[in-house]
């Protein structure tokens, strides 16, 4: 990871982050912590387990890690809702 941005210190990636962002025209700031919650979210959302996203993000208890899965679980009621709104 070091050797692509070249950088170690937490907020130098950060910058370089929000940097590609701009390319990227995202219009909003980023974080190595956005894109690690993006990740697990991602991970989650296409059905990885989450001990596995647990491992991945370094955290000593699945409890933190669940924090993502709520997240998905406010997902599904959203699609569910989306779903049933385009039925009537």
């Amino acid at each position: 990871f070091n050797s692509f941005f070249k950088l170690k210190d937490n907020s130098n990636i950060n910058k370089e982050l929000n940097i590609l962002a701009g390319l990227a025209k995202i219009d909003k700031r980023v974080s190595f912590h956005t894109a690690s919650h993006t990740n697990a979210t991602l991970l989650l959302y296409n059905g990885a387990n989450i001990t596995t996203v647990q491992k991945l993000l370094g955290h000593k208890s699945v409890k933190t890690t669940q924090v993502y899965a709520n997240i998905m679980d406010i997902t599904v009621v959203r699609d569910l809702e989306k779903t049933a709104s385009s039925k009537k």
